[in-house]
């Protein structure tokens, strides 16, 4: 890694600061961001548990942009240092900043994102949430379908046992934290507490919203 792909101390406490420490990232990256022409500006981006982060790559930093991931329409790479999402009906282009024939950072950025979505939904194939997925070459993404692979399997183990690694009724206290992010509802604890330990000693399968009426009482 050269010195043009590191973040410095000074820029990541700088991040850690702007998007508060309830914020847990699995992957900052520092890219260039296409603008019109051949013109670029530095930006750091940074990829949460169903959200991505785009900074300023200067002290203080600011967020520039935020993405929901239910929001991408579309991933393309067709260079191996660039990355392309449509979100919104709008495209936005990023360079990463090392070898122009290296698709190792942007490899790692979609399977990053990859994951934190298998993370939320595992039953769902990546496809079904991110209608386009471009990459060139295709053995690229490699990875992300051993990951679904993987994943599958996981599911398949799930169903047939009593393993729990998926969390009660399917991993509902990850999609409900996702999906309150996503609508900017807050996010209640007593919902999941109540799935993640009520519903699963119970083996409740089915999701009763009469259950939660003691919460209007609040």
């Amino acid at each position: 890694m050269t010195g043009r792909n590191i973040i410095s101390k000074e820029l990541a406490e700088s991040i850690r600061v702007c998007l508060g420490r309830k914020v847990k990232l699995t992957l900052k990256a520092l890219v260039r961001y296409e603008l019109k022409g051949d013109k670029t500006e530095n930006r750091v981006l940074a990829f949460a548990a169903c959200r991505l982060f785009v900074l300023t790559a200067k002290v203080p930093t600011r967020v520039d942009q935020h993405f929901h991931y239910l929001d991408i329409q579309a991933l393309e790479s067709k260079h191996p240092n660039q990355l392309v999402m449509t979100v919104c009906d709008r495209t936005y282009s990023y360079l990463t900043n090392g070898d122009e024939g290296n698709s190792h950072e942007i490899d790692q950025m979609l399977l990053t994102l990859a994951s934190a979505l298998k993370n939320i939904f595992p039953a769902v194939p990546l496809t079904h949430i991110i209608r386009k997925v471009e990459v060139e070459p295709c053995s690229r993404l490699r990875s992300i379908q051993d990951l679904e692979e993987a994943v599958g399997n996981s599911l398949g183990s799930f169903r047939s046992s009593s393993n729990n690694a998926i969390g009660a009724c399917g991993g509902f206290s990850t999609q409900y934290m996702c999906m309150c992010d996503y609508h900017a509802l807050p996010y209640r604890e007593e919902v999941a507490w109540d799935v993640d330990n009520i519903y699963m000693a119970h083996d409740t399968r089915e999701l009763y919203l009469h259950d939660f009426d003691y919460l209007e009482q609040k």
